[in-house]
């Protein structure tokens, strides 16, 4: 019932106009999801259990359930955060989804495939070299954080 709600609180707040041109800025609740609020946020949350910048990775906890519903609806809610969201998207391995999406031993894979697809490539893990050099310069899996995990 909780992921049901946030993935409607996302939705009420559309990420693109109706030509497909993203908002900018980006809604305001994918940012407290994400954890993108800023300092005076941090302020304000600080006597609270669980930090603003925890909340994606409580977000991304659900794709650990045993339960099909409850990991489909997580990774549905986590793609529709990362959508048009490029700040989010490039630190989302933090959270440990990747290993989680990974360890579902589930049958419905469609949801978590659509969430892989759209993100894997655009993670933020390198650095020296391969953090510097071009699409055709490194090899997919150099480009991609699933290119370590398999």
């Amino acid at each position: 019932v909780a992921l049901r709600a946030l993935v409607r609180l996302v939705e009420m707040h559309d990420a693109v106009d109706g030509r497909g041109v993203p908002y900018h800025p980006i809604p305001v609740a994918k940012k407290l999801l994400c954890g993108m609020g800023g300092a005076a946020a941090d302020d304000a949350n600080a006597g609270r259990f669980i930090s603003q910048h925890d909340s994606l990775s409580v977000v991304a906890q659900a794709l650990l359930q045993n339960d099909y519903r409850v990991v489909e609806a997580g990774a549905g809610l986590l793609h529709r955060l990362m959508a048009h969201n490029p700040e989010a998207t490039a630190k989302l391995y933090l959270t440990g989804i990747f290993y989680f999406a990974l360890s579902f031993t589930g049958s419905n894979f469609e949801t978590i495939a659509t969430l892989l697809d759209q993100t894997h490539l655009e993670q933020n893990f390198r650095s020296g070299f391969a953090a510097t050099a071009g699409e055709g310069d490194l090899p997919l899996p150099d480009r991609s954080i699933l290119g370590h995990l398999l």
